[in-house]
């Protein structure tokens, strides 16, 4: 799907996709839960600290969550092109590549600094012109 520019109006695994989004949800359900958990141990030496890693944690969780969501919109909007419901390609793609965007990865599965302004590799940037 990151290599892939036409993945939305060409075949590939959907299958897959949604396991690495299941394994991003318990991954994000596992920041939470080191959180909960490591609380009381370090509340007792300094609570704002505690509150402060409580809070950093459920924020990571919340970026995990809206990474999955964008992935899954991407699934869902190439299985409505294959079922025929939506016609428009290049549309299509552009709303791809918006939707890859938002998890913050680039072709090449490393994070980008800072992806809505450039990439982090040169075959994500001649695949986009």
């Amino acid at each position: 799907m990151l290599n892939d520019p036409s993945y939305i109006v060409g075949s590939g695994a959907t299958t897959r996709v949604a396991i690495g989004c299941l394994l991003d949800v318990i991954n994000a359900l596992a920041c939470v839960g080191t959180a909960v958990t490591v609380y009381p141990a370090v509340r007792r030496h300094n609570e704002s600290l505690a509150l402060g890693f409580v809070t950093s944690r459920m924020f990571e969780a919340a970026v995990i969550f809206v990474g999955v969501v964008s992935l899954l919109g991407v699934v869902t909007l190439r299985q409505d092109f294959s079922d025929g419901l939506l016609t428009d390609r290049s549309g299509l793609v552009t709303a791809g590549h918006a939707l890859v965007a938002v998890t913050g990865r680039s072709s090449s599965g490393r994070t980008c600094a800072q992806p809505s302004t450039r990439c982090c590799s040169a075959r994500c940037c001649t695949a986009r012109g």
